[in-house]
Protein backbone atom coordinates (compact mmCIF):
# COMPACT_ATOMS: atom_id res chain seq x y z
CA UNK A 1 0.00 0.00 0.00
CA UNK A 2 2.81 2.46 0.77
CA UNK A 3 4.35 1.75 -2.62
CA UNK A 4 1.01 2.31 -4.35
CA UNK A 5 0.48 5.65 -2.64
CA UNK A 6 3.96 6.89 -3.43
CA UNK A 7 4.26 5.64 -6.99
CA UNK A 8 0.67 6.18 -8.08
CA UNK A 9 -0.90 2.78 -8.79
CA UNK A 10 -0.75 -1.01 -9.00
CA UNK A 11 1.41 -1.08 -12.11
CA UNK A 12 4.11 0.98 -10.38
CA UNK A 13 3.82 -1.26 -7.33
CA UNK A 14 4.56 -4.29 -9.50
CA UNK A 15 7.66 -2.58 -10.89
CA UNK A 16 8.82 -1.83 -7.35
CA UNK A 17 8.31 -5.46 -6.30
CA UNK A 18 10.55 -6.61 -9.13
CA UNK A 19 13.13 -3.92 -8.44
CA UNK A 20 13.43 -5.31 -4.92
CA UNK A 21 13.67 -8.81 -6.37
CA UNK A 22 16.38 -7.71 -8.84
CA UNK A 23 18.35 -6.18 -5.97
CA UNK A 24 18.26 -9.48 -4.09
CA UNK A 25 19.28 -11.40 -7.22
CA UNK A 26 22.32 -9.22 -7.93
CA UNK A 27 23.31 -8.93 -4.27
CA UNK A 28 23.25 -12.71 -3.75
CA UNK A 29 24.37 -14.08 -7.15
CA UNK A 30 26.86 -11.38 -8.12
CA UNK A 31 27.54 -9.93 -11.55
CA UNK A 32 28.79 -13.07 -13.26
CA UNK A 33 31.90 -15.27 -13.25
CA UNK A 34 31.73 -15.57 -9.48
CA UNK A 35 32.30 -11.85 -8.91
CA UNK A 36 30.34 -9.79 -6.40
CA UNK A 37 29.07 -6.31 -7.23
CA UNK A 38 30.96 -3.33 -5.84
CA UNK A 39 27.74 -1.82 -4.57
CA UNK A 40 24.89 -0.53 -6.73
CA UNK A 41 21.55 1.29 -6.68
CA UNK A 42 18.31 1.06 -8.67
CA UNK A 43 16.17 4.16 -9.21
CA UNK A 44 12.48 3.49 -9.92
CA UNK A 45 10.62 6.57 -11.11
CA UNK A 46 9.29 8.61 -14.00
CA UNK A 47 11.99 7.91 -16.60
CA UNK A 48 10.72 10.63 -18.94
CA UNK A 49 11.12 13.22 -16.21
CA UNK A 50 14.48 11.90 -14.98
CA UNK A 51 16.02 11.96 -18.47
CA UNK A 52 14.32 15.19 -19.56
CA UNK A 53 16.42 17.71 -21.53
CA UNK A 54 18.81 14.95 -22.58
CA UNK A 55 21.79 16.07 -24.61
CA UNK A 56 25.54 15.61 -25.07
CA UNK A 57 27.73 16.60 -22.16
CA UNK A 58 30.15 19.37 -23.19
CA UNK A 59 33.15 17.92 -21.35
CA UNK A 60 33.00 14.33 -22.60
CA UNK A 61 31.56 12.90 -25.80
CA UNK A 62 30.73 9.59 -24.12
CA UNK A 63 28.48 11.22 -21.54
CA UNK A 64 24.86 12.37 -21.83
CA UNK A 65 23.55 15.13 -19.62
CA UNK A 66 19.92 15.31 -18.50
CA UNK A 67 17.72 17.27 -16.13
CA UNK A 68 18.78 15.49 -12.95
CA UNK A 69 22.36 14.53 -13.72
CA UNK A 70 24.26 12.65 -16.40
CA UNK A 71 24.90 9.08 -17.56
CA UNK A 72 27.24 7.10 -19.77
CA UNK A 73 25.79 6.59 -23.24
CA UNK A 74 28.27 3.75 -23.87
CA UNK A 75 26.08 1.41 -21.77
CA UNK A 76 23.54 -0.12 -24.16
CA UNK A 77 20.33 -1.01 -22.30
CA UNK A 78 18.03 -1.55 -25.27
CA UNK A 79 15.75 -4.52 -24.66
CA UNK A 80 16.55 -4.77 -20.94
CA UNK A 81 13.43 -5.15 -18.85
CA UNK A 82 13.48 -5.69 -15.12
CA UNK A 83 10.86 -8.45 -15.18
CA UNK A 84 12.34 -10.41 -18.06
CA UNK A 85 15.93 -10.19 -16.86
CA UNK A 86 15.20 -11.30 -13.29
CA UNK A 87 12.77 -14.08 -14.21
CA UNK A 88 14.07 -15.69 -17.38
CA UNK A 89 17.29 -17.07 -18.78
CA UNK A 90 18.23 -14.70 -21.61
CA UNK A 91 21.15 -14.41 -23.98
CA UNK A 92 22.04 -10.90 -22.79
CA UNK A 93 21.92 -11.74 -19.08
CA UNK A 94 25.67 -11.09 -18.78
CA UNK A 95 25.31 -7.64 -20.34
CA UNK A 96 22.43 -6.89 -17.99
CA UNK A 97 24.47 -7.84 -14.92
CA UNK A 98 27.30 -5.61 -16.12
CA UNK A 99 25.07 -2.61 -15.43
CA UNK A 100 25.45 -3.40 -11.73
CA UNK A 101 29.21 -3.73 -11.96
CA UNK A 102 29.74 -0.20 -13.29
CA UNK A 103 29.63 3.02 -11.30
CA UNK A 104 26.41 4.99 -11.17
CA UNK A 105 22.75 4.07 -10.74
CA UNK A 106 20.49 1.92 -12.89
CA UNK A 107 17.31 3.83 -13.82
CA UNK A 108 14.05 1.89 -14.33
CA UNK A 109 10.77 3.33 -15.58
CA UNK A 110 8.06 2.93 -12.94
CA UNK A 111 5.32 2.33 -15.53
CA UNK A 112 6.90 -0.31 -17.76
CA UNK A 113 9.81 -1.82 -15.83
CA UNK A 114 12.08 -0.90 -18.74
CA UNK A 115 15.73 -0.20 -17.90
CA UNK A 116 16.33 3.21 -19.50
CA UNK A 117 19.96 3.81 -18.58
CA UNK A 118 22.88 2.68 -16.48
CA UNK A 119 25.82 4.61 -15.10
CA UNK A 120 23.54 7.44 -13.95
CA UNK A 121 25.01 10.09 -11.64
CA UNK A 122 22.88 12.55 -9.67
CA UNK A 123 23.64 16.18 -10.49
CA UNK A 124 22.36 17.86 -7.33
CA UNK A 125 23.04 16.03 -4.07
CA UNK A 126 22.34 18.99 -1.80
CA UNK A 127 19.02 17.47 -0.70
CA UNK A 128 20.71 14.24 0.35
CA UNK A 129 20.88 13.08 3.93
CA UNK A 130 24.23 13.52 5.62
CA UNK A 131 26.12 10.98 7.65
CA UNK A 132 26.76 8.46 4.88
CA UNK A 133 29.03 7.87 1.93
CA UNK A 134 28.78 9.43 -1.51
CA UNK A 135 26.44 6.72 -2.84
CA UNK A 136 24.10 7.07 0.14
CA UNK A 137 24.02 10.85 -0.20
CA UNK A 138 23.26 10.65 -3.92
CA UNK A 139 20.58 7.97 -3.38
CA UNK A 140 18.81 9.98 -0.69
CA UNK A 141 18.93 13.10 -2.87
CA UNK A 142 17.55 11.31 -5.95
CA UNK A 143 14.63 9.92 -3.95
CA UNK A 144 13.24 13.44 -3.50
CA UNK A 145 13.67 14.56 -7.13
CA UNK A 146 11.76 13.99 -10.39
CA UNK A 147 8.44 13.91 -8.57
CA UNK A 148 9.72 11.38 -6.04
CA UNK A 149 11.56 8.13 -6.73
CA UNK A 150 12.18 4.83 -5.02
CA UNK A 151 15.91 4.23 -4.69
CA UNK A 152 17.12 0.77 -3.65
CA UNK A 153 20.79 0.71 -2.67
CA UNK A 154 23.12 -2.16 -1.78
CA UNK A 155 26.57 -1.26 -0.46
CA UNK A 156 29.69 -3.21 -1.41
CA UNK A 157 29.85 -4.67 2.12
CA UNK A 158 26.57 -6.57 1.67
CA UNK A 159 27.09 -7.79 -1.92
CA UNK A 160 28.00 -11.42 -2.39
CA UNK A 161 28.15 -14.01 -5.15
CA UNK A 162 27.52 -17.70 -5.72
CA UNK A 163 30.99 -18.34 -4.22
CA UNK A 164 30.95 -15.75 -1.44
CA UNK A 165 27.64 -15.32 0.42
CA UNK A 166 26.69 -12.16 2.31
CA UNK A 167 27.42 -11.75 5.99
CA UNK A 168 24.58 -12.79 8.32
CA UNK A 169 21.86 -10.18 8.68
CA UNK A 170 22.93 -8.20 5.59
CA UNK A 171 20.46 -5.52 4.52
CA UNK A 172 20.02 -3.00 1.74
CA UNK A 173 18.59 0.53 1.97
CA UNK A 174 15.27 1.63 0.48
CA UNK A 175 14.51 5.33 0.07
CA UNK A 176 10.76 5.56 -0.48
CA UNK A 177 10.47 9.00 -2.12
CA UNK A 178 12.14 10.58 0.92
CA UNK A 179 15.73 11.14 2.00
CA UNK A 180 15.27 8.70 4.90
CA UNK A 181 16.17 5.05 4.29
CA UNK A 182 14.66 1.83 5.58
CA UNK A 183 16.76 -1.28 6.07
CA UNK A 184 15.43 -4.37 4.25
CA UNK A 185 16.90 -7.88 4.70
CA UNK A 186 18.64 -9.30 1.66
CA UNK A 187 18.01 -12.90 2.66
CA UNK A 188 14.49 -13.88 3.65
CA UNK A 189 14.73 -16.29 6.57
CA UNK A 190 12.24 -18.89 5.43
CA UNK A 191 10.23 -19.78 2.37
CA UNK A 192 6.77 -18.25 2.28
CA UNK A 193 4.41 -20.00 -0.18
CA UNK A 194 1.92 -17.15 0.09
CA UNK A 195 4.58 -14.58 -0.80
CA UNK A 196 5.89 -16.70 -3.66
CA UNK A 197 2.37 -17.08 -5.06
CA UNK A 198 1.87 -13.31 -4.86
CA UNK A 199 5.17 -12.66 -6.68
CA UNK A 200 4.14 -15.06 -9.44
CA UNK A 201 0.74 -13.38 -9.69
CA UNK A 202 2.42 -9.98 -9.96
CA UNK A 203 4.81 -11.27 -12.63
CA UNK A 204 1.95 -12.61 -14.75
CA UNK A 205 0.02 -9.38 -14.33
CA UNK A 206 2.99 -7.29 -15.42
CA UNK A 207 3.61 -9.46 -18.47
CA UNK A 208 -0.06 -9.05 -19.42
CA UNK A 209 0.19 -5.27 -19.00
CA UNK A 210 3.31 -5.18 -21.14
CA UNK A 211 1.55 -7.09 -23.92
CA UNK A 212 -1.36 -4.67 -23.71
CA UNK A 213 0.98 -1.67 -23.88
CA UNK A 214 2.71 -3.15 -26.93
CA UNK A 215 -0.65 -3.63 -28.66
CA UNK A 216 -1.67 -0.06 -27.77
CA UNK A 217 1.54 1.36 -29.23
CA UNK A 218 1.09 -0.64 -32.43
CA UNK A 219 -2.56 0.41 -32.70
CA UNK A 220 -1.60 4.06 -32.14
CA UNK A 221 0.89 3.95 -35.01
CA UNK A 222 -1.69 2.34 -37.32
CA UNK A 223 -4.34 4.87 -36.31
CA UNK A 224 -1.96 7.75 -37.01
CA UNK A 225 -1.24 6.48 -40.51
CA UNK A 226 -4.98 6.05 -41.17
CA UNK A 227 -5.67 9.54 -39.80
CA UNK A 228 -3.23 11.12 -42.27
CA UNK A 229 -4.84 9.20 -45.13
CA UNK A 230 -8.32 10.30 -44.06
CA UNK A 231 -7.23 13.95 -43.87
CA UNK A 232 -5.82 13.76 -47.38
CA UNK A 233 -9.10 12.36 -48.66
CA UNK A 234 -11.34 14.63 -46.56
CA UNK A 235 -9.40 17.86 -45.70
CA UNK A 236 -12.31 19.19 -43.62
CA UNK A 237 -11.68 16.45 -41.04
CA UNK A 238 -8.58 18.20 -39.71
CA UNK A 239 -10.51 21.48 -39.40
CA UNK A 240 -13.30 19.75 -37.51
CA UNK A 241 -10.87 18.23 -34.98
CA UNK A 242 -8.42 21.15 -34.67
CA UNK A 243 -11.17 23.75 -34.17
CA UNK A 244 -13.48 21.53 -32.13
CA UNK A 245 -13.96 24.26 -29.48
CA UNK A 246 -14.59 27.23 -31.79
CA UNK A 247 -16.07 25.87 -35.03
CA UNK A 248 -19.80 26.70 -35.36
CA UNK A 249 -20.37 26.25 -39.12
CA UNK A 250 -19.09 23.61 -41.54
CA UNK A 251 -19.96 23.93 -45.21
CA UNK A 252 -19.64 20.76 -47.27
CA UNK A 253 -22.01 21.72 -50.10
CA UNK A 254 -21.24 19.90 -53.31
CA UNK A 255 -18.40 17.84 -51.83
CA UNK A 256 -19.12 14.18 -52.61
CA UNK A 257 -18.04 12.83 -49.25
CA UNK A 258 -20.17 9.70 -49.68
CA UNK A 259 -21.13 7.20 -47.00
CA UNK A 260 -17.53 6.65 -45.83
CA UNK A 261 -16.90 10.35 -45.34
CA UNK A 262 -20.20 10.72 -43.51
CA UNK A 263 -19.14 7.93 -41.13
CA UNK A 264 -15.94 9.89 -40.36
CA UNK A 265 -18.08 12.99 -39.86
CA UNK A 266 -20.34 11.12 -37.43
CA UNK A 267 -17.31 9.94 -35.42
CA UNK A 268 -16.00 13.52 -35.22
CA UNK A 269 -19.32 14.67 -33.78
CA UNK A 270 -18.67 12.49 -30.73
CA UNK A 271 -16.12 15.07 -29.50
CA UNK A 272 -17.41 18.30 -31.10
CA UNK A 273 -20.01 20.26 -29.13
CA UNK A 274 -19.79 23.72 -30.73
CA UNK A 275 -21.00 23.11 -34.30
CA UNK A 276 -24.48 24.60 -34.83
CA UNK A 277 -24.79 24.59 -38.63
CA UNK A 278 -23.84 21.92 -41.18
CA UNK A 279 -24.41 22.20 -44.94
CA UNK A 280 -24.55 18.81 -46.66
CA UNK A 281 -26.40 19.83 -49.83
CA UNK A 282 -25.59 17.86 -52.98
CA UNK A 283 -23.69 15.13 -51.18
CA UNK A 284 -24.09 11.48 -51.99
CA UNK A 285 -24.18 10.36 -48.36
CA UNK A 286 -26.69 7.56 -48.96
CA UNK A 287 -29.08 5.95 -46.50
CA UNK A 288 -26.30 4.30 -44.48
CA UNK A 289 -24.42 7.58 -44.07
CA UNK A 290 -27.58 9.43 -43.13
CA UNK A 291 -28.40 6.83 -40.46
CA UNK A 292 -24.93 7.11 -38.90
CA UNK A 293 -25.14 10.89 -38.94
CA UNK A 294 -28.56 10.85 -37.30
CA UNK A 295 -27.32 8.55 -34.55
CA UNK A 296 -24.31 10.79 -33.87
CA UNK A 297 -26.46 13.94 -33.74
CA UNK A 298 -28.63 12.37 -31.04
CA UNK A 299 -25.62 12.51 -28.70
CA UNK A 300 -24.03 15.74 -29.94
Amino acid sequence: PAARRAMGGRREESVLVWALHATRVVATRGVGEGRAAHGFAIVVGNATEILADEGPAPDNGRKRRCKYGWFWKMLDVRGFNLFIQTCCETENERDFLRLFNDDGFVVVDAQTGQVVCGGFFVGDVSAGAGGGGARTTAASAMATQAGGCWVIMASEAVCGSVHAPQPPGATFKVFDCTSTAREVPIIVAAADPTRDAEIERQRQKVERLQRELARERELSRAELVQWERDCQQWPWLRQLYDDDRTLTYLGLRGKPIGADGTAKLATAFERNSTLTALDLCWNNIGDEGAAKLATALEHN
